[in-house]
């Protein structure tokens, strides 16, 4: 066959080729096209970005050398660190749930997604808490009986992952990603830091625990309210001030990616200084004087001493409803606050028209009083009848105050009801949740890590259906149909504080009928 009988042949088959890798051509031309409209207008603020990677290689040079420390064994122990680190694992799991409440709606907005989708954005991190929660469910019986060793060791490798999944949020934002897949990628990164912050906080309960007297645990869980409190209006202060701190301005949706990636950042280095505490500081084995009492089977060795003794005499039926109406009313303030927090967001945004710098220093002034009043709690004598009468009267505080969210008075009035229920019942829970430790005893079911498991979950259910609930009915019920849901939510939780205090004093006609 002649050459050019050949390329006759061929030409055909050459000229199919071409125009297939022409169609190919241009269905990918197509794709990537369709791919960049998706893109947000404007990427993130390129001086942002800059200061953003920068802080994340410090950051994870600071983590390398932890963990040399850690590896060397190198430390400095300090008796009381356990108790600071709970105490700061609870303020970062709070803070780290509402930091982004005052940026989420802009956020999703620029997104394109819904108000009901800002909320769930806020809410995953509780969403992940939630997941840990259920997951350590089934083996809470045993968690609390791992050895020192291991629990300390936990807590050092699950804050080490919290700080890494904040970190991811925050380049995914400073990433050339389109629309869907930038959402996507701060929802997962978003709910894998609470999984790990919930883990984080389960095995820092569990490390005080082991090394808290009997008689401190009412001050203790205090301080661990009080901080919740007080870190559920500092994430939102640290919005605003991240904001300001790296002088983010103007309503361009880069700057506004910008506005969301600021407060994350600067959350990862106070979860970074609570890693460098529990790696420097909390001791690497149980120091001598911190053995807790001896149980000897169905109750802890209490003294006899009136302050260590008050829910002595209680039977097992009294004890189980005193765990059930404090998870509960965990479950309610929880529920309670997190709509607080989300519903004033948004009528101080759309209602009222404030920024979100000023709606952030609001929140802050709120934690403030919330901080206060769990401090005047802590300093109050340690005498159980005493801090469940205050318990009683911080409760009704958070009832009457509830009409004042309706908008039939002036409008500062809305931040002064929050102010009050906020402080007065986050005082409240922290006394419940150490009325129920004192109660507590060596069984199973009524044992301490029971019932932090059991507040924890319900803390992070309540978390996770509060934010886009709000949201969602808010805009549909009004503040009116807002305000009444949350005076019967109150009413409820006042309903379990009145029960245990009920429980409580029924040991006090035990007593006396044994002494008659």
């Amino acid at each position: 066959m002649s050459a050019r009988a050949v390329l006759l042949t061929a030409l055909p088959a050459a000229q199919a080729f071409v125009q297939d890798a022409e169609t190919i051509f241009l269905q990918v031309e197509v794709k990537v096209a369709t791919a960049l409209a998706e893109l947000p207008a404007e990427m993130i603020a390129p001086g942002f970005r800059a200061q953003a990677v920068r802080s994340l290689l410090s950051l994870a040079t600071l983590c390398a050398v932890l963990w040399c420390v850690e590896m060397l064994g190198l430390s400095c122990s300090i008796r009381r660190s356990g108790q600071w680190v709970y105490v700061g694992s609870c303020l970062l799991v709070a803070m780290g749930q509402s930091m982004l409440l005052t940026v989420s709606l802009p956020l999703a907005t620029v997104l394109t997604y819904s108000a009901a989708a800002s909320g769930f954005l806020a809410s995953t991190t509780s969403l992940g808490g939630l997941l840990a929660q259920l997951l350590a469910a089934s083996s809470w019986s045993t968690l609390g009986c791992q050895p020192y060793w291991l629990l300390r060791s936990s807590m050092v490798a699950t804050t080490f992952l919290h700080l890494f999944f904040h970190g991811l949020f925050v380049g995914a934002l400073c990433l050339p990603l389109s629309a869907t897949s930038l959402w996507w990628c701060l929802v997962v990164s978003r709910t894998l830091a609470g999984f790990f912050a919930a883990l984080s906080c389960l095995s820092a309960s569990f490390l005080a625990f082991a090394v808290t007297p009997q008689g401190e645990l009412l001050n203790l869980q205090t301080s661990v309210q009080g901080a919740y409190g007080a870190g559920q209006c500092l994430g939102n202060m640290l919005a605003s001030s991240a904001i300001v701190f790296f002088q983010i301005s103007g309503e361009s949706p880069g700057q506004v990616l910008a506005e969301g990636a600021a407060p994350v950042l600067m959350f990862t280095f106070a979860i970074a200084l609570l890693l460098a505490t529990s790696v420097l500081f909390v001791p690497r084995a149980q120091l001598a004087d911190q053995v807790p009492p001896v149980v000897d089977g169905a109750t802890e060795s209490i003294s006899n001493t009136k302050q260590h003794s008050e829910l002595g005499s209680l039977e097992v039926c009294e004890r189980k409803g005193i765990f059930r109406n404090a998870v509960i009313y965990n479950f309610e303030r929880t529920f309670s606050v997190a709509s607080i927090e989300v519903a004033t967001t948004m009528i101080s945004q759309v209602e009222f028209g404030f920024s979100t710098v000023m709606t952030g220093w609001i929140f802050g002034l709120i934690a403030i009083g919330s901080l206060l009043a769990n401090v005047i709690v802590a300093f109050t004598p340690s005498n159980t009848d005493l801090r469940i009468c205050m318990m009683v009267c911080f409760a009704a505080v958070g009832v009457v105050t509830t009409p004042f969210l309706l908008d039939w008075w002036p409008w500062w009035t809305l931040y002064v009801a929050d102010a009050l229920m906020m402080t007065m019942t986050n005082a409240a829970n922290g006394i419940s949740d150490g009325v129920a430790l004192l109660a507590a005893t060596g069984v199973q079911e009524l044992s301490r890590e029971s019932f932090i498991n059991q507040k924890m979950l319900s803390m992070a259910a309540a978390k996770v259906i509060a934010a886009p609930l709000a949201r969602g009915l808010l805009p549909w019920l009004g503040r009116n149909g807002y305000g009444a849901l949350q005076t019967i939510v109150s009413l409820a939780g006042f309903l379990g504080i009145w029960k245990m205090y009920c429980m409580a004093g029924s040991r006090e006609q035990q007593e006396n009928s044994q002494k008659e």
